[in-house]
């Protein structure tokens, strides 16, 4: 029986990890396999690991693990927990919106980046994420890398009954 031999990752040639560097990961060593560092859940260096071809994840100390998409499920609710006291009227004070209204769209807070999540659900499905939005307080708001573009709400457009549809095309660049 013949085995398949893996092509070798070109010299050079960097990793994209920049999701999860983008949601506090911190890169500290790699491998042709894999890359590794601090994990953005536990922040215990040399214990997160990547897979550089699937983005399957884990960290040794905290036991958390997945794929791409449950990596920014996971961030994406720790975000949530998180976003409460200072960082919360921190938010609202600096976008004008109470802080119900913020919770109420599931804006998180990361403590590993100091900056905000705003979760972009799929399209009729809020368990998956079609993005997780960052913001940074006096920055503009940018998309995790490869993620696509999204609309904040969409999930909720077959909700009711009116008929009406409201977009806004503006991004939340304002300062």
């Amino acid at each position: 029986m013949a085995t398949k031999k893996r092509k070798a990752r070109p010299e050079g040639k960097a990793v994209d990890v920049r999701a999860f560097v983008q949601h506090g990961f911190i890169q500290q060593s790699e491998t042709r396999d894999h890359v590794g560092g601090r994990c953005p859940f536990c922040s215990k260096d040399g214990h997160f690991a990547i897979n550089v071809s699937t983005h399957a994840w884990d960290c040794k100390r905290c036991g958390v693990s997945g794929g791409f998409q449950t990596f920014l499920r996971q961030i994406s609710d720790r975000n949530i927990a998180e976003f409460k006291r200072q960082p919360a009227i921190a938010l609202s004070k600096n976008r004008g919106i109470p802080i119900s209204t913020l919770r109420s769209w599931d804006v998180g807070y990361n403590p590993a980046t100091g900056g905000y999540s705003i979760p972009i659900y799929d399209c009729g499905d809020t368990k998956r994420l079609h993005d997780l939005r960052y913001y940074t307080i006096g920055k503009d708001t940018r998309s995790t890398a490869t993620c696509s573009l999204g609309l904040l709400g969409w999930e909720k457009l077959g909700e009711k009954e009116s008929g009406t549809a409201s977009l806004s095309v503006s991004t939340w660049t304002m300062r």
